[in-house]
């Protein structure tokens, strides 16, 4: 099996662990604790520095946005709707300008 094959499949079993872990969560952020177990260097976890495809899942799994994908299956999953913000707001400006105003406790 090759090493982008095992780094997905660990990356999707992860993914789901944790979505798992957080389904049951209430609408607020509970926070915690995440410890990534591999047999090889990975890189890292921080976004800024490792922006590739290969850690999406992990990124969805454990950072918030102001705005993210509908957790849904079939064509909900493309909806965007609010994460961090209270609403997806209205562009203005031509497109240009866009106002969030983040959910309390933020």
């Amino acid at each position: 099996m090759s090493r982008v094959r095992k780094t997905f499949i660990a990356c999707a079993l992860l993914a789901l662990i944790v979505a798992g872990a957080t389904s049951a969560a209430p609408a607020s952020h509970r926070g915690g604790t995440l410890k990534l177990l591999a047999k090889a260097a990975g890189g890292t976890l921080d976004p800024q520095v490792n922006y590739t495809l290969e850690y999406w899942q992990l990124y969805q799994a454990t950072y918030d946005g102001l705005l993210g994908f509908k957790k849904a299956g079939g064509n909900g999953a493309f909806d965007v709707v609010p994460d961090l913000a209270v609403s997806l707001p209205k562009p203005t400006n031509g497109g240009k300008t866009w106002v969030f105003k983040l959910s309390k406790g933020i």
